[in-house]
């Protein structure tokens, strides 16, 4: 009998790749924090390292990364980076930044935002956590003038004066309300903390 055989190629449709961006240092002031906070040291500029490399493709295609922001202020995203990770120093204030995945064939994208605050701002929200506190007022009173004290300082740029009053702040929580207050006392040592390590980060 004749046979007859041949081949058929079936094309498989192109899976669009997963687009995961991340940015650090993130600051961890208080529980729940969704928007990654970064320390401007010198009350002008906080530097960010844009990660994407929690993206992925299903279908293992090379994929290229592009990063957008608005820097300038007029309504439209700029590229402000190119590749997986990226350095990049962002003013203090808002921003809202876009990763850009694309496999050649699909083109995802995911949004972050990232806060630039000075350590004056910072501190700014531990005294909100203060404020908002079951604490009494005057309870409250000479845990919110050290935080002044500590703003103060930092204001002036005196890192270090800052740093030492943040401490001595830390020592004062500890000993005053964490047999009363155990959860206030853990989230403004820990805030406390966070701004310590990013200043003093070389």
């Amino acid at each position: 009998a004749n046979s007859c055989s041949f081949k058929i190629t079936v094309g498989i449709a192109n899976q669009c790749p997963t687009a995961v961006a991340k940015a650090t240092p993130n600051a961890q002031l208080f529980p729940g924090q969704i928007d990654t906070i970064v320390i401007a040291v010198d009350n002008t500029n906080g530097c960010v390292v844009l990660d994407g490399t929690m993206s992925s493709d299903p279908d293992g295609d090379p994929l290229t990364y592009s990063w957008l922001s608005d820097l300038d202020g007029d309504g439209t995203k700029e590229l402000i980076a190119t590749g997986a990770v990226a350095t990049n120093c962002l003013t203090v204030g808002p921003h809202d930044i876009c990763l850009v995945v694309s496999d050649g064939q699909c083109t995802v994208t995911n949004a972050i935002t990232v806060d630039v605050l000075t350590p004056c701002e910072a501190i700014g929200v531990l005294i909100q956590l203060v404020q908002n506190s079951t604490l009494t007022r005057q309870e409250q009173r000479p845990l919110i003038a050290s935080l002044k004290a500590a703003c103060a300082s930092f204001e002036s740029g005196g890192l270090t004066s800052g740093t030492g009053q943040l401490r001595a702040l830390q020592n004062k929580v500890r000993a005053q309300l964490t047999a009363n207050n155990p959860g206030l006392a853990q989230e403004l040592t820990d805030g406390a903390q966070a701004i310590i390590d990013a200043v003093s980060a070389p």
